[in-house]
């Protein structure tokens, strides 16, 4: 390795892909002659890409009388159930502060992951109710964490898919981190719904990089505790704010839990991915290693922050390095070779072939992944938040056997 190095420092050419251990490859993969050798579903000089397959013609979920805007689908005893953040009231993703519910889907005619889904009658969370991230546990119970209100708001019709002439932005200082238990197992519930962070209070609080907790992603260890890691941002925007440097960007923060229902204690460490970061998924690897996939991150050419995705991995939980590439883009292959241009890509989640996690030390082993999902939009109005979306499925590349 030390030669490697020498050798690299001299030829910075010919080794500018080089690698000299598996950092370089952001422990997802393993550094051998130099080389990053990837794991099943990444690819890439660092293994920070997506290696993406072909993805089914429907793409995901579509529903024509309500957006949604991203999700994950659990295989419960054979079968898959999608939960996801549906935007009611015919109207688009603008209006999801007042209309966003989790929603329960099943798989029509016993199909895979990627669908075709069929909506079901009972809501898991009414609104407001956004940025479904479900799991199952290790108790055999599911959980899915979400960002909402601790109680009813008002919500709106959209004619048309237009909102009302006097629809206002959204209020961002309320929204709260929840969780939605079903102690069952059962994907129809019944839902216990809690709020795991207190809302900030005082205006001086409201400055702070993280006073607004927002996009949950947990891992949940064999022994049900719990790490969590979410976007933090301030609860307000005003020109005499503090000038702190915490305050100018997106940050990820940390938080535990003995237990999925808490207490969550948030530690002092921000994670600074570089770019202004949201949407964090979250996972472990066999060998302790962390691992995250945010929207944000390195996107060239213009409207790149729409639909730029970013993988960053760390060995402790606490240093973390960001890949250089994107992990995806735009562009989605179908099966019949078509490639379809998205308008907008966010809220990635990635699904692997088996849960909860093995037992162990907490590492979520290295199982296979089976694909990405993502909030995603098509085009078709004038505005990110005029436009109508879905949830986009795409597969990864899966090994042969």
């Amino acid at each position: 390795m030390v030669l490697l190095r020498l050798l690299c420092a001299v030829f910075l050419t010919a080794c500018a892909a080089a690698c000299a251990d598996d950092s370089d490859c952001l422990l997802l993969g393993s550094c051998e002659g130099g080389v990053c050798h990837c794991r099943q579903g990444f690819t890439g000089e660092e293994c920070g890409q997506l290696d993406f397959g072909a993805a089914p013609a429907h793409l995901g979920y579509h529903n024509q009388s309500a957006s949604t805007w991203g999700g994950l689908p659990l295989k419960v005893r054979g079968e898959w159930h999608l939960f996801v953040s549906m935007i009611t009231g015919d109207c688009p993703l603008g209006a999801f502060n007042n209309n966003s519910e989790i929603a329960h889907l099943v798989s029509a005619g016993g199909g895979g992951w990627e669908g075709p889904y069929e909506l079901q009658p009972t809501t898991v969370v009414p609104s407001f109710a956004h940025n479904a991230a479900p799991q199952l546990l290790p108790d055999g119970s599911i959980g899915v964490w979400f960002i909402g209100y601790d109680g009813a708001v008002d919500t709106m019709s959209c004619p048309n898919g237009v909102p009302p002439a006097d629809f206002v932005w959204p209020d961002w200082s309320g929204k709260q981190i929840g969780l939605a238990l079903s102690a069952s197992g059962e994907p129809s519930g019944p839902w216990n719904v809690t709020f795991l962070f207190d809302r900030p209070r005082l205006p001086a609080d409201w400055w702070h990089w993280d006073c607004g907790a927002t996009n949950p992603s947990a891992v949940v260890a064999a022994d049900g505790s719990v790490t969590m890691l979410y976007r933090g941002t301030m609860c307000t925007h005003c020109d005499g704010c503090p000038a702190h440097p915490a305050n100018a960007t997106e940050r990820l923060g940390i938080a535990t839990a003995p237990t999925v229902a808490g207490p969550y204690a948030r530690a002092a460490a921000q994670i600074d991915l570089g770019e202004n970061a949201e949407d964090p998924f979250y996972w472990r690897g066999a060998n302790g290693s962390h691992h995250l996939i945010a929207h944000g991150g390195p996107c060239p050419g213009r409207g790149g922050g729409k639909w730029c995705g970013v993988v960053a991995s760390s060995a402790d939980g606490t240093s973390w390095r960001t890949a250089k590439a994107a992990a995806y883009g735009p562009n989605v292959t179908l099966t019949n070779g078509t490639v379809i241009t998205l308008y907008a890509r966010q809220r990635p989640q990635l699904l692997f072939e088996s849960q909860p996690e093995p037992a162990g030390a907490g590492a979520q082993g290295e199982r296979v992944l089976l694909g990405l999902v993502n909030g995603a939009q098509l085009g078709g109005g004038s505005t990110f938040m005029q436009n109508p979306s879905f949830t986009l499925m795409q597969p990864v590349a899966q090994k042969a056997a």
